[in-house]
């Protein structure tokens, strides 16, 4: 019996030590970017060019609302992110050399008279992590066109609109404890289709703790099951060891 024990504790060893090949990856908090580039052919090409290469920070896990991401250019033009679509807030993974952020909800905003206008830039971002020297570069494509949507910045009532033929709207009416919405689009892409354009955007990342690894259910049950077959045979040793009145020998081999 002792010597199966010790077979079945060489077998988990071997498992949890190195039989099966964990991913082991990173949560990341926090992106500083200090440089990015668009290839594109639109007309807010240049001002998120400018918002990407001054210093900002993302702050993954949350939306950021205007100038929180970087400083806004002479109050014009600034990066948000935002719920508006429905996407969820910003998130980065690493594994190892690779690193992939979701932006899905990454915007260039405008104040425009009494609106603000909004292109919706970001998309599932891959590239490269430097754990040395925690640099990352990444690039994501998106479907972006000359539309942008529109909100009115006073009042309860908003209305967002893309500023095309093939265009989508967003509305919210009523007021905080009465809302509807309404999702209509008239086109088959967001932006009217085209070629998509491709962003760029490197930098450091500030905190990348490790992710929890849920350990697998039949190593889990295997273990435990294990566990319960030593403390019986420890049990019944001990018994028999009282029964006749030899002391228990602990071999240090075992």
């Amino acid at each position: 019996m002792r010597k199966g024990v010790l077979v079945l504790s060489g077998v988990l060893a071997g498992v949890l030590g190195g039989g099966l090949d964990f991913a082991h990856a990173a949560l990341v908090t926090q992106l500083d970017f200090t440089g990015g580039a668009v290839n594109g052919n639109f007309k807010q090409e240049r001002a998120i060019e400018r918002a990407f290469n001054q210093e900002g920070s993302l702050t993954l896990g949350q939306y950021q609302s205007w100038g929180e991401i970087g400083d806004s250019k002479h109050g014009q033009y600034s990066l948000l992110t935002s719920n508006v679509l429905g996407a969820a807030a910003p998130s980065a993974t690493i594994h190892g050399s690779s690193i992939s952020v979701d932006l899905s909800s990454l915007f260039l905003a405008q104040k425009h008279g009494g609106e603000l206008r909004l292109w919706n830039i970001g998309g599932q971002a891959t590239g490269l992590y430097n754990p040395e020297t925690t640099e990352f570069s990444i690039s994501w494509k998106n479907l972006l066109k000359d539309s942008a949507m529109e909100s009115p910045r006073s009042g309860k009532s908003r209305h967002w609109r893309h500023e095309q033929s093939h265009h989508s709207s967003w509305q919210e009416k009523g007021g905080y404890d009465n809302q509807r919405r309404d999702w209509n689009s008239s086109s088959s892409g967001s932006h009217g289709g085209g070629d998509p354009s491709t962003f760029f955007l490197q930098g450091k990342v500030v905190d990348a703790g490790p992710a929890p690894v849920a350990l697998p259910a039949a190593v889990y049950l295997y273990s435990t099951g294990l566990l319960g077959v030593g403390y019986a045979w420890m049990k019944k040793r001990r018994a028999n060891s009282t029964a006749t009145g030899r002391p228990t020998a602990v071999n240090s081999a075992a």
